[in-house]
């Protein structure tokens, strides 16, 4: 009775964590997932490998950190060029890379600044997350307060929230 209520606002009951959810929707939908993280060097992947069974959804990962190596990893120049390496449209061809590059039906990519050191002009702790579900891009973004590590940890949850959202909502296309 309560969900009916709360609905998204509850992501997990016991043990469940976003990432055993996540690793759950994409068994039951035969689904493959791959990222591109910069801001989050990794924590994405790490999380998902985690999770029981992960290692049957998680196709790979790659930890860009080095703006100027992302297009190297098949992020799109133009989308770089345009927009700059802390964006959403970049966050949506980070994802869209990762997808192709490890062959997988999902991709996400994160970019963002943990400190005011990207020249982007963005607050520190502003965070964007791209998401392409086959041949469709999304992205959405947050702004977390506080240190580094937890502006991490904080958007790697909102990668996965939002992800679970995507899923249960999506079909394949």
């Amino acid at each position: 009775h309560i969900r009916t209520i709360v609905g998204d606002s509850i992501w997990g009951v016991d043990d469940e964590t976003p990432e055993s959810q996540i690793v759950s929707l994409l068994l039951e939908r035969g689904l493959t997932l791959a990222s591109m993280e910069s801001l989050t060097a990794g924590l994405l992947a790490g999380r998902l490998a985690d999770a029981v069974s992960g290692d049957r959804v998680l196709k790979g990962g790659l930890v860009v950190l080095d703006s100027g190596q992302i297009e190297n990893q098949g992020v799109e120049g133009e989308a770089l060029r345009m927009h700059g390496p802390v964006s959403a449209e970049t966050a949506e061809a980070m994802a869209s890379a990762a997808r192709d590059r490890f062959g997988a039906d999902v991709g996400v990519g994160v970019t963002g600044a943990s400190d005011g050191a990207t020249g982007s002009g963005d607050h520190p702790g502003t965070a964007y997350m791209g998401f392409a579900i086959g041949r469709r891009t999304f992205s959405t973004s947050g702004t977390y307060p506080t240190h580094p590590s937890r502006i991490r940890a904080r958007a790697v949850t909102n990668v996965l929230l939002e992800l679970g959202r995507m899923l249960r909502g999506s079909t394949q296309s």
